[in-house]
């Protein structure tokens, strides 16, 4: 006798893939299979993943810093129309914030906080202020982390200079300016600090036939040196 275990069952017939669809479509619909919720896989679009990563970090280099104060003359009367200057740079990253005070004498500047979050900046940062006929004046942004700036302006003054050459000879038509450094000097302290661009052109003046001129807007006793310069002798 043959035991039908030592013989191997036949193949089974291979079936198209249609009639087993077919098949499994029809399980479906009599319910002998239950039927499993299926939920769609939506491909990532990897720019607007990271766009949205990148938002907050925007969002914060967006936001801004408010520095107020006010600008008045040694009386204390307010004044309007002084220029606010704000360098925000180390080496070759930075802006600039730029302002103006009002009619009462008041200025606001919106400054990058990004920008003020770095110390090689922050604790370089001084807020400068020229207003006609007064001296120019500076401030530390770290001497003052909290409240307003007050700038109370001394009368303007006048610093005389002459150009000559090396023979002594008075040399006319030379643009004399204040060097980048100016010493601000206190009861307690010395600070030297860059003259922003801006106020540098502004306070910057030529000399005439004799070789004479005044330089307006700094003190003596604050100007460190100045720089000459000529079209034709540099």
């Amino acid at each position: 006798l043959w035991n039908v275990a030592d013989f191997p069952a036949p193949p089974q017939p291979v079936r198209p893939v249609g009639a087993v669809e077919k098949e499994i479509k029809a399980k479906q619909n009599e319910g002998s299979v239950r039927k499993t919720e299926t939920f769609p896989i939506v491909p990532v679009n990897s720019s607007q993943s990271e766009k949205k990563e990148e938002a907050p970090e925007n969002k914060a280099q967006d936001e801004s810093v408010m520095i107020r104060g006010s600008v008045e003359n040694e009386q204390g009367q307010p004044i309007a129309g002084a220029d606010l200057c704000l360098p925000l740079r180390f080496s070759d990253q930075g802006t600039t914030v730029n302002g103006q005070t009002d009619a009462d004498g008041r200025f606001e500047l919106a400054a990058p906080s990004k920008l003020l979050e770095m110390s090689s900046i922050y604790h370089s940062a001084t807020l400068w202020c020229l207003a006609k006929d007064h001296q120019l004046a500076m401030q530390r942004l770290k001497d003052r982390p909290a409240g307003e700036f007050v700038f109370r302006l001394k009368k303007g003054t006048q610093v005389p200079f002459q150009v000559v050459a090396d023979d002594q000879r008075p040399v006319g038509g030379v643009v004399v300016e204040p060097r980048s450094d100016v010493v601000k000097r206190s009861a307690s302290r010395t600070s030297t600090a860059m003259i922003p661009d801006e106020f540098k052109t502004r306070l910057a003046a030529k000399s005439d036939d004799a070789g004479r001129g005044f330089l307006t807007g700094l003190s003596a006793r604050d100007l460190s040196s100045a720089r000459a310069l000529h079209p034709d002798l540099g």
